[in-house]
């Protein structure tokens, strides 16, 4: 999942280089967190990466491809921490 929203990061022509950059830097964030979706800094770490690329695509028209790729992907990412912690990672994986 990861590996296909930091692709479609990549490939957009509709976010500057700067914006990319930074969207690539937290899906990084995300994978650091995946790997031990338990712990709560952890959690939060996550949230917040997910917050800040929620508001990169945010700019972007809407009919962008990482727009769509960000609305199909970031959803199905979850660290809460609970039940949902082992599969985060393998979710994260997909």
């Amino acid at each position: 999942m990861l590996t296909q929203l930091q692709e479609a990061i990549s490939q957009s022509a509709d976010l500057p280089d700067e914006e990319k950059a930074e969207a690539l830097e937290q899906v990084k964030t995300l994978a650091e967190a995946g790997k031990n979706p338990q712990e709560s800094t952890k959690q939060k770490t996550a949230k917040t990466a997910i917050t800040m690329l929620k508001g990169i695509f945010t700019g972007l028209p809407a009919i962008a491809s990482l727009v769509e790729a960000g609305n199909k992907l970031l959803p199905a990412i979850s660290f809460d921490g609970g039940t949902n912690a082992s599969t985060a990672r393998a979710n994260l994986l997909v």
